[in-house]
């Protein structure tokens, strides 16, 4: 049972490992001329950390940051101990059990900073800046 449950968690961190980061230029450009509002109303980004500044010439920066700390472990020095079943048949292995071990984890940051210039409440480009993907969720939703 213990070797399924280690399958399947190498399989989850492997799957995170081929997550594929792509930004989509369409995704982009669909926030181009967009009012201000349909950004302050979309499901997804106002579930997210905003923070806003203006630059010198007028322009707001929106960022809102998508992210979080990744946590990954696995156990080194741990003991493989095979298990036999001997009956008038003959001799059968049965399993592993391991014992013992040290878990060794490691963290990173990941993070998507999805930054906005706007400018007389218009949207004037789109900018996700660090690791991010974009699809059709995030386009704007016209109401």
């Amino acid at each position: 049972m213990k070797k399924i449950i280690w399958a399947v968690i190498a399989a989850a961190g492997l799957s995170n490992c081929a997550l594929v980061y792509k930004v989509h230029q369409e995704d982009l450009d669909a926030w181009i001329g967009v009012p201000v509002e349909y950004l302050d109303m979309h499901p997804i980004f106002i579930s997210m950390n905003l923070t806003k500044s203006i630059s010198a010439n007028g322009v707001e920066i929106r960022n809102y940051r998508n992210g979080g700390i990744h946590t990954s472990c696995r156990m080194v020095g741990q003991v493989a101990t095979p298990h036999y079943i001997s009956n008038s048949a003959g001799t059968f292995y049965s399993g592993t059990t391991y014992s013992g071990g040290t878990p060794d984890c490691s963290s990173e940051e990941i993070v998507c900073n999805n930054i906005f210039y706007v400018k007389d409440g218009k949207v004037l480009q789109y900018l996700p800046t660090g690791r991010c993907y974009t699809d059709s969720r995030l386009r704007p939703i016209i109401r």
